[in-house]
């Protein structure tokens, strides 16, 4: 079954809706870089729907919804596809090394999930003595990114000297598990990522995952985790059960890395979580969600797709995406933060949704997007 005909009647497709509201089309325009030029500080460039929501602030909620819901059917539909070449657990796999990406580093981690797939992660796991585990998949996941060749290693301190070595030690013996390819420097961005996001610490930290909590694979933990929040009465235990699975995919530093949050580092007595918990749940909502919705199509599971859009309904906002914040000035000018209104996911994925369907087509035609009137036509009482 397709996600199309798996929508529920009530969740309306957003993108029919702005195709009956406007028969122009305008190109996109031939400049790139307006977003982190954008004046946040002035009331110059908001959006020409920002009067339209302050007559009429309910109407925009609405429309939010729809948007996000719409944004979660389209990663609903791309997963359906991932399903259709992968298992479950590779899918499942590779969506969370995308989500361990953040934002500058997601392709080199789809890359590195092509290089190191699940397969080579359960034979390692499979031979290595248990308290080696995830040592052996940090020496993997490491020497295939290419983020530990050519250091200079004589440079630092005895304690990361020993860790640096017995990673190239350990990688000797099982670099054939990695496929042919590897990643370079060159491929990772560094610049402007903060420290504690560097790409190894989230490496190390998918490699305890693998290691410790996931040896049969992450798909049998979302399968439970679906299995569980089907037998839940009311939004409460829906939502106990996400943090439950969340805690799951949270790290904390061990080994080398409970003291040092970058390789040769100053040691120190506290270090951030290699996951944290709003990582962890930007996963679960991303990846595990739609990934689920796409399982419960296929096998027209209408209550797994009813408790998972009910999760997503109430999911508390994650960090600010960039775009959110550009939509935000758009919607509200420099004062407004959109209250309450942002304090769901749901709502930030549809600002993100509708940035995709208007704003980026139309920055420079800002007269001729028709979302004002989409935000007009949707308060309109039809008898």
């Amino acid at each position: 079954m397709s996600v199309q005909s798996f929508r529920c009647s009530r969740l309306p497709n957003l993108t029919r809706l702005r195709d009956t509201c406007v028969t122009l089309q305008v190109k996109k325009p031939l400049f790139t870089g307006f977003l982190e030029n954008y004046p946040f500080c002035s009331e110059e460039r908001v959006g020409h729907c920002k009067y339209e929501i302050d007559r009429e602030p309910e109407r925009l909620k609405q429309l939010l919804e729809m948007a996000g819901r719409e944004r979660l059917f389209n990663k609903t539909q791309k997963l359906q596809r991932e399903l259709r070449k992968r298992s479950f657990d590779e899918t499942l796999y590779r969506g969370i090394m995308e989500g361990l990406g953040y934002r500058h580093n997601k392709a080199p981690f789809r890359r590195l999930a092509d290089i190191v797939p699940i397969s080579a992660v359960r034979e390692i796991t499979s031979s290595a003595p248990r308290l080696d585990r995830a040592m052996t998949l940090q020496s993997l996941y490491f020497g295939a990114s290419g983020l530990f060749s050519n250091i200079e290693v004589q440079l630092w301190d005895a304690e990361t000297r020993a860790y640096c070595e017995a990673l190239a030690q350990t990688w000797e013996g099982i670099k054939y598990a990695a496929g042919p390819v590897r990643l370079h420097k060159k491929d990772w961005t560094l610049a402007g990522v903060r420290p504690a996001n560097f790409p190894l610490r989230r490496m190390a930290g998918l490699s305890f995952l693998m290691a410790e909590r996931f040896e049969k694979g992450p798909g049998e933990a979302a399968t439970n985790f679906g299995k569980a929040i089907k037998s839940c009465g009311d939004i409460k235990q829906i939502k106990r059960e996400l943090d439950k699975f969340s805690a799951l995919l949270c790290c904390e530093g061990y080994g080398y890395w409970a003291h040092h949050i970058v390789p040769g580092g100053k040691r120190l007595d506290a270090v951030p979580s290699l996951i944290g918990e709003p990582l962890a749940h930007a996963i679960a909502l991303n990846t595990v969600v739609p990934l689920l919705l796409a399982r419960a199509a296929q096998r027209e599971d209408t209550l797994l797709r009813d408790r998972l859009l009910d999760l997503y309904s109430i999911f508390p906002s994650l960090d600010k995406h960039r775009i959110t914040k550009l939509m935000q000035h758009r919607l509200w000018g420099k004062n407004g933060t959109g209250g309450k209104i942002l304090a769901r996911e749901i709502n930030q994925q549809g600002l993100i949704q509708i940035f995709n369907d208007f704003c980026d087509e139309n920055v420079l035609n800002c007269s001729l997007c028709p979302l004002p009137r989409m935000l007009y036509l949707s308060g309109d009482d039809t008898d």
